[in-house]
């Protein structure tokens, strides 16, 4: 319950969940809300943090700059879920929240993906590898999951 709170918290006033908060796919939208909501500002600092500490060229130039477009998706696939719950459609809706679910285990693993270099490059080239593969395979399934749900 508490997750719930602070979901629909975070979401607040702009928008209220309308599906059922213990049913399968209410629980998994919820849980991987809350998710996105934590590891935003996580990733964010740490894609800066790669940017400034950049002096081999590891990342490109403007690294971060499809991260709001990528989470506005994501929550979009969310809330159209929780749509699609709301409305009993729920296989369309387990379909999107299993994508959302992939996403938002990517998004732990660059979230804990360290961005500085500690002298091999090993780290900062998993960050940097971590989030290509987020900003391009991860976010075409994501596109793709959402077209299949309309």
């Amino acid at each position: 319950a508490r997750i719930c709170r602070n979901v629909a918290d975070a979401l607040l006033p702009d928008v209220a969940l309308m599906s059922n908060s213990y049913s399968t796919e209410g629980i998994g939208i919820r849980v991987n809300l809350m998710k996105l909501f934590s590891f935003h500002p996580i990733i964010e600092g740490n894609c800066q943090q790669a940017l400034e500490t950049q002096n081999n060229n590891l990342m490109s130039d403007k690294p971060c700059s499809g991260l709001h477009a990528y989470f506005d998706d994501l929550k979009f696939a969310l809330l159209f879920a929780d749509k699609l719950a709301s409305d009993g459609k729920t296989s369309k809706a387990w379909e999107l929240v299993h994508a959302t679910d992939r996403s938002t285990f990517l998004l732990a693993a660059l979230a804990v993906a360290t961005p500085v270099n500690t002298g091999n490059g090993h780290q900062a080239s998993t960050f940097q590898e971590k989030f290509a593969h987020l900003m391009t395979d991860d976010w075409n399934a994501l596109r793709a999951a959402i077209q299949k749900a309309l």
